[in-house]
């Protein structure tokens, strides 16, 4: 059910697989008092970010216009008077050293992809930091 709610609103398969993460890990996220799934915004290279944005700044600065994206579709989807994002609230998840580094910088959580990564470690990882939230 949850699958066929996600690809209905138009979602990527990386999309669908990083909400279901939550909503599996993280049963809480799914309450009616504190929805949390349905308020992450996630954003990657799909073909036509790349085409509207330019490759080139894509790759630069970090993941800076992703973010910015993230910030300016969670103000679209709930409002003008929505609160911005802050950037204690940004998870960045990469396998970019560089970009890792970069957000770290700029105050976000950010969380290094390397090889043979189990979800376990993104689980462990969010813990304590989600449930600060709850």
């Amino acid at each position: 059910m949850l699958i066929e709610r996600l690809v209905r609103l138009n979602l990527n398969y990386y999309q669908i697989i990083v909400k279901m993460f939550f909503s599996l890990s993280f049963p809480y996220f799914r309450t009616p008092r504190n929805d949390l799934v349905s308020k992450i915004v996630i954003k990657g290279n799909t073909k036509e970010f790349l085409e509207r944005n330019g490759t080139e700044m894509c790759y630069a600065n970090g993941k800076q216009i992703h973010i910015d994206y993230c910030r300016s579709y969670f103000q679209q989807v709930n409002g003008k008077n929505a609160a911005l994002i802050d950037d204690s609230n940004v998870l960045l998840i990469d396998d970019d050293v560089q970009n890792i580094r970069l957000a770290r910088t700029s105050g976000h959580h950010a969380f290094p992809v390397e090889n043979n990564m189990k979800l376990a470690d993104l689980y462990n990882f969010l813990k304590d930091r989600v449930e600060s939230y709850i």
